[in-house]
């Protein structure tokens, strides 16, 4: 039973393992780090990112992958600070940046499930065309973003930051629409079998699509966060985020290969880049060792996540060599009687 246990949760256990192992080790670091303001600061920070993992876990557990979450949200922040420069209004300019975003994830979404075209070859085009739109558009420039902006970024509700409570909204949005909803069991059935979706006359064609537009909304949803939050809009928002979100979306729990994740271990694993990210801020550990050790933190959780169930199912196997022994010695008994 303790083996069937370890088997299901694993991703949980690996998580809360890393978690415990990050606090103990980053609080030596710094007396700072676990201070009540410090932690929400750094889930803050990492909210816009832990944004687009929700969409991406979407995306994954179709068995895709979206890497021109990070192009998105640069196109919508540009398209944002563009209107705004104009005199658009603060509420018009913020729905044209969520259209750019979920026009995005749909163009995606039309070339990997109606053409059938492979989501990562897309994905890697889109992030270039989407990266080069924002740079065209927007010169290179940095665009000021109104001060009407500031409290989705900078705002605090019942002292948690507005950033956080987005990402914990959108979360439970999420995770109901994945688990008490017949959407949310036929996206698993179509990562786990896509052909047996289509023969079963499911419409795995939309299913795949809105996959993509949910990723494409959410990148956008980060832009308005991340531009409120720098009060400012760039070309060069969201660069390696789309690496950061995969990132936390394997180490979450989940197959890249589809049918298998869970938006709680997308929401742990955001936690652990978080403080992990934060723990050596403060502790003036070069961002260089940091992305070292995150990578090698993603081979060591991805190594985990394969060999270890493997390891626990062969263990019964490998007790069946006791019985032969028992069955030897009876034998010797009889005769000694």
């Amino acid at each position: 039973m303790l083996r069937k246990a370890l088997t299901t949760s694993l991703s949980a256990v690996v998580l809360t393992v890393l978690l415990v192992v990050i606090v103990v080790t980053m609080s030596t670091l710094s007396a700072n780090f676990l201070s009540v303001p410090n932690l929400l600061s750094a889930l803050a920070l990492a909210a816009p990112l832990g944004i687009i993992a929700i969409g991406m876990t979407f995306v994954v557990l179709i068995g895709g992958i979206d890497l021109s979450v990070g192009a998105v949200l640069a196109l919508s922040a540009v398209t944002v600070g563009l209107a705004c420069s104009v005199g658009v209004p603060v509420g018009a300019a913020a729905a044209l940046g969520l259209i750019v975003g979920a026009l995005c994830g749909l163009l995606n979404g039309v070339l990997v499930a109606r053409l059938g075209l492979p989501s990562i070859v897309v994905t890697l085009a889109t992030m270039s065309v989407y990266g080069g739109l924002a740079l065209a558009f927007s010169g290179g420039s940095s665009y000021p973003i109104p001060s009407e902006f500031a409290f989705l970024g900078q705002g605090l509700v019942a002292g948690i930051p507005m950033p956080l409570v987005c990402l914990l909204v959108l979360f439970a949005v999420a995770y109901v629409a994945l688990t008490r909803t017949t959407y949310g069991d036929k996206m698993y059935a179509l990562g786990t079998n896509p052909t047996a979706m289509r023969f079963a006359a499911q419409k795995a064609g939309r299913l795949s699509l809105s996959a993509y537009v949910i990723s494409g909304l959410l990148s956008a949803v980060a832009a308005l966060i991340f531009c409120s939050m720098v009060s400012s809009a760039k070309a060069n928002f969201g660069t390696g985020y789309e690496l950061a979100a995969v990132t936390i979306v394997v180490v979450g729990g989940a197959a890249l290969t589809g049918g298998k994740g869970t938006l709680w271990g997308t929401l742990l694993a955001t936690v652990v880049i978080a403080f992990l990210q934060n723990g050596f801020s403060i502790a003036f550990i070069a961002s260089e060792v940091q992305t070292m050790f995150i990578g090698g933190a993603l081979i060591l959780t991805a190594a985990t996540y394969r060999w270890l169930p493997r390891l626990v199912a062969a263990r019964p196997a490998g007790t069946t060599s006791a019985p032969p022994t028992s069955t030897h010695t009876t034998p010797t008994t009889e005769s000694t009687q």
